[in-house]
């Protein structure tokens, strides 16, 4: 089996995928502008092969099964250079700890963080899925149809419970229902049954015909507010399964929208299903897959936005401090560096990050208790006061942050209950803080990481998520210093902490 012609080209660590992918074109009439098994890729990589394809005139869409990235540079430059132009969907084996082992037993891949490869294909401009069914029917779905230009979506049913589990899924992975104009209410009450749902999903009813489906799509796709549409079918005494797939087979480019149907059911709807898969329209076995496509591709689409805001406004990040400030920073490290910390202080993290103009609260180091008391005096009441240690990072969990301290007794008085509990060496003081209003405030951690494959990377508490900064966070400790940089940091992770613990 060579696979029809298309313009969709599958690239695949898996040989096995490759057969399977041809196969299934086979059944839906999915053509391919080329196959590549890559197997363990010890000489033409990922980008090489994104590169290629991304110059290559013949092909529309790239669709990878990857299971190692291997060089990340060169994907992540290659990709960033050609998902402008052509959409690229991956899908990732190795998720877990026993996937990446057996990823690594399969191809030799070498796998890095799951959460970080998340943020390098984001930044990339890549689609990533999880589920086989998703790779291949978004393959289907974007070689033969456009890109919805919204989240909006109109749903045609002949039954109301497949449209009712629709809604769900639409709306749980992001999307919503296209809210009917009263243009295309009037011109649907025209002709449809007085029984009809009178919304959206638009529910035909169980005797509708394919002339009646076809007019309700057309109807439904005309209205400004729809940027998809979906239609779901189930074989009925009276349905012509076959008879309405034909009448909506010329609509499959005609709309200018995304349309996707759904036959649900085996042998009644089969034919249906293949007359529609062939004339350009994808058709799934349950309509929930089609909303989920239709999620992934307005993710697609919010990705190449974030991608297009990112280059227009910023273009290669440039956090390098000038005047001076370089030898500043490396000035703030260098005692965790000299004395083998792996983590900076609250002060110094803080000093740290005003040279990068990053604002934080008022944070001075006091090493007596008469000391605290005159900062606080000088900070303004009330005022937070917190160990100040080059160990203990998590200071609430040994009781080292007081919260709403009034006047300098009870900033003394704090002082001394720490020195007592906590003791040396974990104590070396206390920092004294303006306490800042949670009204009016927001408390961000970041977490650097440097992954062993796909390098430094941010981690932000507040979504869990990782950023990606491949290319700007290495700038920050280049030329700081002639040590190796895996030394320079001391350890792989350093986190900064900004505002209050508590």
């Amino acid at each position: 089996c060579m696979g029809n012609k298309g313009h969709m080209c599958f690239l695949s660590q898996s040989g096995a995928m490759c057969t399977a992918m041809l196969d299934w074109s086979e059944l839906t009439g999915l053509g391919f502008s080329a196959f590549v098994s890559v197997g363990s890729m010890l000489d033409v990589d990922w980008g090489d092969l994104i590169r290629y394809f991304g110059d290559d005139k013949d092909t529309n869409a790239i669709i990878c099964y990857v299971e190692g990235i291997g060089d990340a540079a060169s994907f992540f430059n290659a990709a960033r250079e050609v998902a402008p132009k052509k959409p690229i969907v991956l899908i990732k084996a190795g998720r877990t700890d026993a996937g990446s082992a057996a990823a690594a037993s399969h191809t030799g891949s070498l796998t890095g963080a799951d959460d970080v490869l998340d943020a390098v294909l984001e930044r990339a401009g890549v689609l990533r899925v999880t589920d086989i069914q998703d790779l291949f029917a978004l393959g289907q779905t974007i070689a033969t149809q456009p890109l919805p230009k919204g989240k909006h979506m109109s749903i045609v049913t002949n039954a109301g419970g497949p449209g009712v589990l629709s809604t769900d899924a639409l709306c749980l992975g992001g999307g919503e229902c296209t809210k009917i104009s009263e243009k295309t209410m009037e011109e649907l009450n025209a002709f449809l049954p007085e029984a009809w749902s009178h919304a959206n999903p638009i529910d035909v009813l169980g005797d509708a015909s394919g002339e009646v489906y076809a007019k309700t799509l057309e109807i439904a796709a005309a209205d400004e507010n729809a940027h998809g549409l979906l239609v779901i079918l189930t074989p009925q005494e009276v349905t012509d399964c076959t008879g309405t797939a034909e009448c909506l087979a010329e609509y499959a480019t005609k709309t200018g929208k995304t349309v996707l149907a759904s036959w649900m059911g085996g042998k009644e709807v089969a034919e249906g299903k293949s007359l529609l898969e062939r004339a350009g329209i994808p058709c799934f076995s349950y309509p929930d897959a089609a909303c989920r496509v239709f999620n992934h591709l307005n993710r697609y689409r919010d990705i190449m936005r974030k991608l297009y805001i990112f280059e227009e406004k910023e273009g290669r990040p440039n956090v390098i401090p000038a005047d001076g400030k370089r030898e500043k920073a490396f000035e703030i490290i260098k005692p965790a560096l000299d004395s083998e910390r792996p983590i900076l202080t609250e002060a110094e993290s803080k000093d740290l990050l005003s040279l990068y103009d990053i604002p934080t609260n008022i944070t001075r180091v006091a090493f007596t208790p008469e000391e605290a008391a005159k900062i606080a005096t000088e900070v303004g009441f009330p005022v937070v006061v917190k160990i100040h240690s080059e160990t203990i990072t998590h200071k609430s969990d040994v009781g080292g942050v007081k919260i709403g301290l009034k006047d300098e007794a009870a900033v003394m008085a704090a002082f001394k209950d720490m020195e007592t509990r906590i003791g040396r060496p974990g104590f070396l003081g206390v920092t004294v803080q303006d306490q800042v209003s949670f009204k009016d405030s927001h408390e961000v951690m970041l977490g650097m990481v440097r992954d062993p494959q796909y390098g430094p990377s941010l981690l932000s508490v507040e979504d869990g998520k990782y950023e990606s900064v491949y290319y700007c966070l290495d700038e920050v400790f280049k030329g700081l210093t002639q040590i190796d940089r895996k030394d320079r940091m001391g350890v792989h992770e350093a986190r900064l902490r900004v505002g209050f613990d508590e």
